[in-house]
């Protein structure tokens, strides 16, 4: 098993179209001033449409209080958006290999109904992918990927 990650993912997010890269653990004030970072929330900073990973058109989020990487992949059609789990893991597998680790999560809204979950881990970063559900009034399943730095 590959040791050090991919994508400069010790150092942060690669903006892979300008070569910026988005550093783990910075304060939101400096964060708000690289390549177009807005303040989505309290303690989160959001870049639209770019690519990551390996060419993987995303918006990214960092939030701060958990010091972690939250990536949404953009998918052009309904179909993708219905496979977006599916297609995140086939390219990631394609770009560093298959997960390391794969195992079930329970639906917590639908009896009986499981999702994948799909985890690499290098020695000091993990990336994780997996079926979201959002809560609003409706139940949407989405494409969960969150890049977490252990040490």
């Amino acid at each position: 098993m590959q040791q050090t990650a991919p994508f400069k993912l010790e150092d942060g997010i690669l903006l892979e179209e300008s070569g910026t890269v988005l550093p783990w653990g910075a304060e939101l004030n400096a964060l708000l001033e690289i390549e177009g970072g807005r303040q989505s929330r309290w303690e989160e900073v959001s870049w639209l449409s770019k690519k990551v990973l390996g060419g993987m058109l995303a918006n990214v989020k960092y939030i701060v209080r958990r010091k972690e990487f939250d990536v949404t992949p953009i998918y052009d059609s309904a179909e993708d958006l219905e496979r977006a789990y599916e297609k995140t893991v086939e390219h990631l597998t394609e770009a560093v290999g298959p997960p390391h680790k794969v195992h079930e999560d329970r639906s917590n809204f639908v009896k009986d109904l499981v999702y994948p979950v799909s985890t690499w881990q290098w020695d000091n970063i993990r990336i994780t992918c997996r079926t979201y559900e959002g809560d609003g009034a409706l139940v949407i399943p989405f494409c969960e990927l969150c890049i977490t730095k252990l040490k």
